[in-house]
């Protein structure tokens, strides 16, 4: 092992170190205090400079390098200002803490890959093994939905024992949320054991994976996120249809007569996909699809008084609730605008809802570009694609937000698309000196 290498590695083990000893901190601020709270940030501000000073490099740039700048640096202090002053301290601050380690997991992912394709592994299983995680912990802390028939008599009998770890309250967390958190990796879990069992048919790792792979799809079937399968569906067929020209056609196909399904019965599909509450909960609605509809609209409404800033990161509901007619009971918590694009228009304004767009274009790009490339492990690239075809579809009816505590898979999955296409492509680090 060279020099150079051993301080990479001496670099990257401090580093994920850092980010694990920070995490419960800026997650869970209100449990550890002030203090606590500004040591944790001060440590994450620190790795930037020991990054510098042991390896010679401040981060590696990416395609969404100005995106990123205009998100965090511009529009995250507007987004944090713009909160009104008991939001800011209840919703906005925490959320913000969650969005800066978050930035820092991305940056470690980027630096890392980029420069040390053997870190692509240990990174890979840190984002496959989050995700397996999730699914170990969900049955213990989701607020359980009861569409499918006879699942009740077993879900009931799930002790909610991590529920209080949800900000919605004691009833624990939403399964669509938990559903949307596991769409980031799922596909890729899928794409990577398919592949693996047409060339390595009897590798133990693989066998490992499988069964992950078995057990986070079932725990995904139980969240009964419609939504969610409908994402998922589209990523597999997309996944195994794309590499085949008859796949292609197949794909078009397939995608004008979604289009026509959505145009023509567009009302039947959403009460399909809505995943609505109860007409009680939300105090009067009359229709599953119009929750949704009142909830975007209302959405739309803030956007259209605050352009600019937004009403501040997290706040949404407090002020949907307070400034516009939405016909939602006071004691229901539906938290963001169920739509991903809206809800980051909300949180950022419309400047930060463009640096979001341009991120996912800047992921898109690379997809495309890896898909074509010679990646290893294989399924790599066709896993990486399904997952962000997966969660763009979740996300045009449901929001993990920018800020909330699944959100670390948004960063990971990018972080893992960009490095790949540094690594593959060419990455430039940037040092002081700008080389």
């Amino acid at each position: 092992m060279t020099v150079v290498s051993a301080r990479w590695n001496v670099a990257f083990v401090t580093e994920l170190f850092v980010l694990g000893i920070t995490a419960p901190v800026l997650y869970l601020p209100q449990r550890f205090g002030q203090d606590a709270v500004l040591f944790a940030v001060g440590l994450l501000a620190a790795t930037w400079l020991w990054r510098r000073l042991w390896i010679g490099v401040w981060y590696t740039a990416t395609p969404a390098d100005w995106p990123l700048f205009l998100l965090f640096v511009v529009m995250l202090p507007v987004a944090v200002w713009a909160a009104p002053d008991p939001l800011r301290t209840q919703y906005t601050w925490p959320r913000a803490l969650v969005l800066l380690w978050n930035l820092h997991l991305f940056v470690l992912f980027v630096t890392y890959i980029s420069r040390q394709r053997r870190l692509l592994t240990p990174l890979l299983l840190i984002f496959l093994g989050s995700a397996l995680l999730v699914a170990l912990l969900a049955p213990l802390g989701v607020k359980w939905l009861y569409k499918l028939p006879g699942v009740q008599a077993i879900l009931s009998r799930v002790p909610a024992l991590l529920g209080f770890l949800s900000r919605e309250g004691e009833s624990g967390f939403h399964p669509n949320i938990v559903a949307g958190a596991l769409l980031y990796a799922l596909p890729l879990m899928i794409a990577l054991v398919v592949a693996g069992l047409r060339r390595q048919p009897r590798s133990l790792w693989l066998w490992l994976l499988a069964g992950a792979a078995l057990y986070t799809t079932g725990v995904f079937f139980l969240l009964q996120s419609r939504g969610g399968y409908i994402g998922l569906a589209v990523a597999l067929a997309v996944m195994a249809a794309l590499p085949h020209r008859w796949g292609r056609w197949l794909l078009a196909l397939g995608a004008a007569s979604m289009l026509l399904a959505a145009t023509v019965g567009g009302e039947t599909l959403l009460t399909w996909v809505a995943d609505n509450p109860t007409v009680e909960a939300v105090g009067g609605t009359a229709t599953l699809e119009n929750f949704r509809v009142e909830v975007w609209s209302t959405a739309l409404l803030a956007i259209g008084d605050f352009p600019f800033t937004g009403v501040g990161l997290g706040a949404f509901q407090e002020v949907a609730m307070l400034l516009y007619p939405l016909n939602v009971s006071p004691g229901y918590y539906f938290g963001h605008a169920h739509n991903f694009w809206l809800q980051g228009a909300i949180d950022f304004g419309i400047p930060g809802l463009i640096a979001i767009v341009a991120i996912y274009l800047a992921a898109i790009v690379q997809t495309a570009r890896l898909w074509r490339a010679p990646l290893a492990p294989p399924g790599l690239a066709a896993g990486l694609a399904g997952s962000l075809i997966a969660q763009s579809i979740f996300s045009l009816t449901d929001a993990i937000p920018l800020g909330s505590t699944a959100n670390l898979f948004f960063w990971m999955l990018f972080g893992l698309i960009l490095a790949l296409g540094n690594l593959t492509f060419g990455g430039r680090s940037v040092s002081e000196e700008g080389r």
